[in-house]
Parts: C-alpha cells; structure tokens; sequence
C-alpha cells in the first residue's frame, strides 16, 4: 500500500476525520445518546483506504489533535513529515512542511464542511450491531445511518471511546488508539510565524 502525501489529499482525510469524530451522536427518538465521542482530544489513527485501481491502496498513520471544529493531523511517512491543520470557522485547511518551514492554503470545498456537519443531521439513525472484539477490546457496534452515507461503529464497551470506523463496504477503515482527552493547546491550530508561504 501506499502512503498519502499530497497536501490536497492530506486535507480531505483530515475533513473526513472531523466528519466521523466531531461531536455528541444522539439517537434521536431514542430519548438518551448512544454514545459519545469527546470534542477534546488526541490520539493515534490508522486511515486505510483500499480502491480497485492499480497499485492498491493506502495506508497512513497519523497523530491527531482535535479542539472543537478544529483539526490537526500530524503525518510522516518515507522521512517525511507533514501536518495538516484543518479550521472549517475559517473554512481552510493548512498544509504545513517543517523541514521547509512552508506552507500551504487549500480552501476546504463544499462537499468537505458538508461532512463534517453530516453527523449533525436531525435524521441521523443509529442501530446497534450487537457486540463484536477489535483488536481484543470489547465492543459494541453499531450502524450509522446518515444523508450522505452509512458507516459501521466500534466503540469500547466500558470507556465508550471510539476504537474503529468503516464505511459500508469496507473499503475504508479507520482505527483509533491512545486517546487522551481533554482541551488542546490553541498553538497546535495555527500556522507559525516563522513559515513562508507557498503556491498550491
């Protein structure tokens, strides 16, 4: 598998990320919340994405830092470091290079904010799975159901922390280890003063 690289590829999966961790879910009709992911938080994540085009896939471990509506993604893969910084208030993400001290602007598009707020839809449905071990964590899984897509949950039955996300067919898997929770420093969601920056 390969691993991602591309600034503009880097941002979307940080928008996705926000997509399937942002906020509270709640069941609605239910009367109480399924479950809960934290809006303060780090941890470590495992996006793997599998596609039928020549070459496989790809595979990228990253380190991410989330305050709110805001994300940063820490990414090194074949010596090389790059760290996105998702800010949908300002609907832009950055695509920070230090070993270059650079960065780059990328405006988030439509569809990405739209993701984002997908799990904010009044109509969200979620329907339990009943109860399945990933990575020898007891967990209870469930499917999600919104208006853009339907994806499968797995959250830790005792800490209720999200452990794996995958889209219906499976093509995409996300997985979450080491979560620390709690607010973020507000450095981390911002460009430093000592980057120039670049063209897209």
């Amino acid at each position: 598998m390969k691993s991602i690289l591309s600034p503009s590829h880097a941002c979307g999966v940080a928008a996705l990320s926000i997509m399937i961790g942002l906020s509270t879910i709640t069941a609605h009709g239910a009367g109480a919340d399924i479950f809960k992911f934290p809006t303060q938080y780090s941890a470590e994540q495992l996006f793997t994405s599998s596609t039928t085009t020549a070459g496989g896939g790809h595979v990228q471990k990253t380190r991410v830092y989330m305050d709110g509506d805001k994300i940063r993604m820490e990414v090194n893969a074949g010596g090389m470091e790059v760290i996105s910084i998702v800010r949908k208030d300002k609907k832009e993400c950055y695509s920070l290079m230090p070993a270059q001290k650079m960065y780059m602007t990328i405006p988030l598009a439509a569809n990405q904010t739209e993701m984002m707020d997908a799990w904010r839809d009044p109509d969200l449905k979620i329907e339990s799975q009943g109860k399945e071990t990933i990575k020898n964590r007891a967990c209870d899984k469930y499917k999600v159901t919104m208006k853009l897509d339907v994806y499968f949950m797995w959250v830790d039955a005792s800490t209720k922390l999200p452990v794996r996300q995958a889209s219906a067919d499976g093509k995409i898997v996300i997985d979450w280890d080491n979560f620390k929770v709690g607010p973020q420093p507000a450095e981390l969601f911002e460009v430093p003063t000592d980057y120039q920056k670049m063209g897209v």
